[in-house]
């Protein structure tokens, strides 16, 4: 696999963190508190949006870390 521009790889996260957002702007108090299971654990849709929040972060980090 050809390695991706930072350029790219900066547009894809954007893209991907708009659509993220559109997604969860979305949903309602009641689809936040929905309780699902992930990992065999009981996890509540607002927690998954802050999970999702924080690997987002991660990206962002790895990306310092290898570009900058």
């Amino acid at each position: 696999m050809d390695e991706k521009s930072l350029l790219a790889l900066i547009e894809e996260f954007v893209v991907t963190r708009q659509f993220t957002i559109s997604v969860l702007n979305g949903f309602s108090d009641s689809h936040l508190e929905f309780i699902g299971t992930s990992s065999g654990a009981p996890l509540s849709a607002r927690a998954a949006a802050f999970i999702i929040i924080g690997h987002a972060n991660w990206h962002l980090n790895k990306i310092r870390e290898l570009y900058f």
